[in-house]
């Protein structure tokens, strides 16, 4: 994967056309990928998947195809099923998220904030999640939610303005509890960072 994705012109040269082994139909399938030849990487893909259908990453990258080609609806499928055979794995329920907002289709969006929600659960520092989430709870109408969501991403990133900005946001606008509370103290974190900057 790291050879096909990093090194595509090696691929050539390390599985010659006579090598049918799975290892060389994948980083066939990743160059076909990264070369535009989207239909060649999905026969890839799917031979694969045939032989070997307990193998969520041979979903993921069906899904990421899928995606980065322009068809997030047809992604959802394969990424919840690799979400299905890895639960635990951020990055898979995150895409499998990030494919549904982009869908574009209001009726996913819950299903999509409960997906992002679970990968933040394993990995609370993935900037890009925090977005999407944010995201997803802005077109919900959630806008405390999204606010606070985006903060996070901020904080992630050292945009002390915008983590100041968007977690005194969700303050105003989310009612009390734990939510409110996260993002007071968002709001007091970026304050302070602020003035250690100055000093």
């Amino acid at each position: 994967k790291l050879v096909a994705f990093l090194e595509g012109g090696s691929v050539g040269r390390l599985y010659p056309a006579s090598d049918h082994s799975a290892p060389a139909r994948y980083a066939r399938a990743i160059l076909a990928f990264r070369t535009g030849r989207t239909a060649d990487a999905l026969d890839l893909l799917d031979g694969l998947i045939a032989e070997r259908p307990a193998s969520p990453w041979l979903y993921e990258l069906k899904g990421q195809v899928l995606h980065e080609s322009g068809r997030p609806r047809d992604a959802v499928g394969p990424y919840r099923e690799a979400a299905r055979l890895a639960p635990t794995q951020p990055l898979i329920r995150a895409s499998l998220g990030r494919a549904m907002v982009d869908t574009e289709d209001p009726a996913m969006l819950r299903a999509a904030v409960t997906e992002l929600e679970a990968s933040l659960r394993f990995d609370q520092q993935a900037p890009f999640t925090w977005r999407t989430l944010g995201i997803a709870y802005g077109k919900l109408g959630e806008m405390g939610r999204s606010a606070l969501a985006l903060a996070e991403e901020a904080a992630l990133r050292g945009d002390l303005r915008t983590q100041r900005e968007m977690a005194a946001r969700a303050d105003r606008l989310l009612p009390a509890g734990p939510a409110k509370l996260r993002a007071q103290d968002l709001t007091r974190a970026a304050e302070i960072a602020r003035e250690e900057r100055r000093r």
